[in-house]
């Protein structure tokens, strides 16, 4: 196992690394050096000491991170399922190898609408189980994954 070189105890360590713990840019804040904050999705750091203004100026900071694009957002992938009157919870296949989901159930027979207050399990990465308070009525829902 490979090791990087660098200081071995946590003095040692704040010391090699001036940044403090990042927060959030606020107006009229005194800062000291080496402070980090982030604005806008960016982060700074500054070299020196200093109070922020009353808006915001990236004049004497170091920008460490740009904000990157936003992203497409996740595609939502449904599975029908069907319950039967009976039973009060249903495994649904959906084949996608992750527990690394939100689940939601909506039903199409109410313009989509979502069924709030269910519990969901995983008991493997490619199954969920819907769990419902008492045994729905036999419809047709679909599981909802993002």
């Amino acid at each position: 196992m490979a090791y990087l070189p660098g200081p071995r105890n946590k003095a040692a360590q704040i010391a090699a690394n001036p940044f403090t713990t990042t927060t959030v840019w606020a107006p009229s804040t005194a800062y000291g050096a080496g402070a980090t904050f982030t604005n806008g999705g960016n982060t700074y750091s500054t070299p020196t000491a200093f109070t922020s203004g009353a808006t915001f100026s990236a004049t004497g900071l170091t920008l460490i991170a740009q904000a990157g694009a936003t992203g497409a957002a996740a595609p939502a992938l449904s599975f029908p399922f069907t319950t039967d009157g009976v039973a009060s919870s249903f495994t649904v296949t959906h084949n996608q190898n992750t527990r690394a989901l939100t689940p939601s159930v909506e039903d199409p027979n109410d313009s989509f609408a979502v069924i709030p207050g269910l519990d969901f399990t995983f008991p493997t990465v490619n199954t969920t189980t819907v769990i419902f308070g008492g045994p729905p009525a036999a419809t047709t829902l679909n599981l909802v994954l993002v």
